[in-house]
């Protein structure tokens, strides 16, 4: 898979921090498109991160319940663990 971002944000996913976000695939704010290019990038460089994809959202996330507590359970263990 071929990666539209440049040698400089690839050099500094490199040191980048585990990270967790969701994403609405109905998403009309954001492009559901960059978050599967964020997924690959990090995932590409051994980026630690949690991806979560809520099928029937929006940028709300207020349409799948159950990836919406998945969402701030993985938050929430995450925000535990490094702060």
């Amino acid at each position: 898979m071929r990666h539209f971002l440049s040698r400089q944000i690839c050099d500094q996913l490199l040191c980048s921090a585990p990270s967790v976000f969701a994403y609405g695939a109905w998403d009309k704010v954001q492009a559901f498109g960059a978050s599967k290019r964020l997924d690959a990038a990090l995932t590409a460089h051994g980026v630690l991160h949690e991806y979560i994809v809520c099928e029937h959202s929006g940028h709300g996330l207020q349409n799948d319940n159950a990836e919406y507590v998945r969402y701030m359970e993985t938050l929430i263990a995450y925000l535990a663990k490094y702060l």
